[in-house]
């Protein structure tokens, strides 16, 4: 049982800082300028998507930088400076608000962490974490995907 619930925290803790360095990946990538589906062809999204698991971690970094190659590839899309302000404001706050998931993910997953470690953890506080930390990630990836459309409804 203890082995079992230590596997399962390990995998928790992977994702919620593989998510916060994600971050750092993507504000890596500015040279690169992809339209569109092309920055889901980057990493092996599509290869992994094929196998049934896409990460969170993975459709963040890919959301970010299609967000800001729209802006780096300004003059290559034809966009007005009308245009590029929306989207720095659509970037800015869809880094803002994975900035502030990440947050809630360590210091939730922190918590997780505390009361795993315990001989006998109490099973109302893990699930009510647990589902804290599914609500932060999934709706960061949905706030996201709302972004992604929203740019590319700018773009076309």
């Amino acid at each position: 049982m203890k082995v079992k619930l230590l596997s399962i925290l390990g995998v928790l803790v992977l994702g919620t800082v593989s998510m916060g360095c994600c971050l750092s990946i993507a504000a890596q990538q500015n040279d690169l300028i992809c339209y569109k589906g092309e920055c889901w062809q980057e990493e092996g999204l599509t290869r992994l998507a094929g196998k049934g698991c896409p990460t969170p971690t993975l459709f963040v970094k890919t959301s970010l930088v299609e967000l800001k190659s729209y802006i780096a590839g300004a003059k290559k899309f034809g966009l007005t400076p009308q245009q590029v302000k929306k989207l720095q404001s659509i970037y800015e706050d869809a880094n803002t608000a994975v900035i502030k998931a990440r947050g809630q993910l360590n210091s939730t997953t922190e918590l997780l962490i505390s009361e795993m470690i315990k001989e006998v953890p109490d099973k109302k506080k893990v699930d009510k974490l647990i589902d804290e930390i599914e609500k932060y990630c999934w709706e960061t990836v949905s706030e996201l995907a709302k972004d992604v459309h929203a740019a590319r409804s700018i773009v076309q």
